[in-house]
């Protein structure tokens, strides 16, 4: 009967076992390529679909979502994530943007970049970019992540560009 190694589980053939080198050898290459397949890193990209008027409720962002599965529990993921704001209408000073991630329909509480015209409220289609970076470690399983965001409820108007407002998640399972 063949024996396994203790952390991989490969297979391989044991003294006593019959001769069989051809499928020994196939079992373990198999088993190695299994557990480099576990392995393997995905990158997934999400942008905006549309340009999109932020309202003061924190609200899923249109094409912004990545569903992934991980083979395993311990697998961490890279979130990544723009925002690229313009002022649409003006408005006062103290009127900003806010962007975070929910991960399985959970806001994550930081980073969450703010964005707001300042002083510059006054002139329509000023615009900017933010941009945040997060850890999270996932358990086995499918997963959702959703690129949120709002807009306070000070005077004026901010639109999220389309294709610039992206959010991209790398897993290292």
């Amino acid at each position: 009967m063949p024996g396994s190694t203790s952390i991989y589980g490969f297979r391989y053939l044991e003294p006593e076992d019959p001769p069989d080198i051809a499928g020994g050898l196939q079992n373990l290459g198999q088993d190695v390529e299994d557990e480099l397949a576990l392995r393997a890193p995905s990158v997934n990209t999400a942008a905006l679909s549309s340009l999109y008027t932020l309202t003061d409720t924190v609200s899923n962002l249109p094409g912004c979502v990545i569903n992934v599965t991980t083979p395993r529990a311990g697998a961490v993921a890279l979130i990544t994530w723009t925002a690229d704001c313009v002022l649409t209408t003006a408005g006062s000073a103290s009127l900003t943007a806010v962007t975070n991630v929910s991960i399985d329909n959970v806001d994550q509480p930081y980073p969450q970049p703010v964005w707001g015209p300042g002083n510059q409220a006054v002139q329509a289609n000023t615009r900017g970019t933010v941009s945040a970076a997060m850890l999270a470690t996932l358990g086995a399983g499918a997963h959702a992540f959703r690129l949120r965001g709002a807009a306070s409820s000070s005077t004026g108007q901010i639109k999220l560009n389309a294709l610039l407002t992206q959010l991209s998640v790398l897993i290292l399972p």
